[in-house]
């Protein structure tokens, strides 16, 4: 009789160290998965306020190319939007008219460090539609002339 108990103890702690594994990998296992559904979820997050901020600031960079051109081949801009701070970044690529825009999300040193986007290029740089209406006024004083 005391062979049967002496194997029954070693059955019980064998069944214990069994459960109790299987216990921690379960419970690793619905940590990992919740722990990734929540990076998943802020990564998506951060992109689409990403995307809103840096959309809305090429579009309001595109609608200032329209006035005239940058005063450098190259040069850094930021701008409040609805949803943060920008900055924005015009390169010369090519030809004369021919810009790369580029955003991104505006750090407190860019605010710091970069001019507030202007409202308008044109004037300076003998380009835009200030230029143009200035030229054409005065080839009509000199028809009048």
């Amino acid at each position: 009789m005391t062979s049967t108990i002496d194997h029954r103890r070693g059955s019980a702690l064998l069944i214990v160290v069994i459960l109790g594994t299987l216990a921690m990998a379960l419970w690793g296992a619905a940590y990992r998965a919740t722990h990734d559904s929540f990076t998943v979820e802020n990564f998506y997050r951060l992109r689409q306020e990403r995307e809103e901020l840096t959309s809305a600031a090429v579009v309001r960079a595109g609608n200032l190319l329209r006035t005239g051109r940058p005063p450098k081949e190259r040069c850094f801009y930021v701008t409040e939007l609805d949803s943060g701070w920008a900055r924005v970044e015009f390169e010369r690529s090519g030809a004369s008219t021919t810009w790369r825009v580029e955003a991104t999300r505006a750090t407190a040193a860019d605010r710091r460090r970069y001019p507030i986007l202007p409202d308008s290029f044109a004037g300076g740089d003998g380009w835009g539609p200030k230029k143009k209406k200035e030229e054409k006024e005065k080839k009509k004083d000199k028809k009048k002339d």
